[in-house]
């Protein structure tokens, strides 16, 4: 089986994943991913089969159910990552102090999904924006969590659009963000989906601070060590296994 369709074999068999697996229950997977790109990186996996291979721009069109479902998902993971980051001593601010939390939640953890899918099953990325991570390597990995390229899951909520049912996206030769785009079927919806531009986005965005906006055009190493100074202003910096 091509990795790209490694999220069917964890519907499928979620023990397949156990060492990544958070969370399940009949609507979804919760999951570590396997390559993090900050902190805290997990994947909400929908189980539904006819909403698996819906591109993810597309998927809520329509299915305003399906969307606060999963909002309601998108919630329980922040908290997750949230309670994660508590028991392991890096927070700032006391558990208690639920106004510093939510902020923290709100500011601080995006969820969304990419323009061009990397993977074949629909998958919603809730990640910290730290990018303190080691699997961090190159400038398109970091814009394609910063730019519009990712897709905020609020703006995913279904707009008066009729886009109608089943509408999909062919990936069969396509490869991730790191080579070509996908081959997605083009529709008239609120979100850019040319390929061309999408990849521009990524490939020729400056690079750009999520703590304090700074740029730094494409000087990722420059970046690298900028966001490691964040990180440790931050963060409580204890040692950890990702470090």
């Amino acid at each position: 089986m091509s990795f790209r369709h490694v999220f069917q074999k964890y519907i499928d068999n979620p023990d397949t994943c156990s060492e990544l697996l958070l969370y399940k229950d009949e609507n979804v997977l919760i999951i570590k991913d396997a390559f993090p790109k900050a902190l805290r990186h997990y994947l909400i996996i929908p189980k539904s089969a006819d909403k698996t291979h819906v591109h993810p721009l597309l998927v809520f069109q329509n299915h305003p159910h399906f969307y606060n479902m999963i909002e309601e998902y998108v919630k329980k993971t922040k908290r997750l990552i949230v309670d994660d980051l508590f028991a392991a001593g890096l927070l700032k601010f006391d558990e208690p102090d639920t106004l510093a939390t939510q902020e923290f939640m709100n500011r601080f953890i995006k969820a969304g999904v990419h323009s061009i899918p990397s993977l074949n099953n629909l998958h919603i990325h809730v990640i910290t924006q730290d990018f303190h991570s080691p699997r961090l390597k190159h400038k398109k990995h970091y814009n394609s969590f910063t730019t519009q390229f990712f897709v905020e899951f609020s703006r995913l909520e279904p707009s008066h659009i009729d886009m109608g049912d089943g509408l999909g996206y062919d990936t069969s030769s396509s490869q991730s963000t790191d080579d070509e785009p996908d081959s997605i079927q083009l529709s008239s919806i609120p979100h850019e989906m040319d390929p061309v531009k999408l990849q521009n986005l990524i490939s020729k965005s400056p690079l750009k601070c999520t703590y304090c906006g700074a740029t730094f055009a494409n000087r990722f190493v420059h970046l690298k060590k900028h966001l490691q100074e964040e990180f440790i202003k931050n963060f409580v910096v204890v040692p950890t296994k990702e470090e």
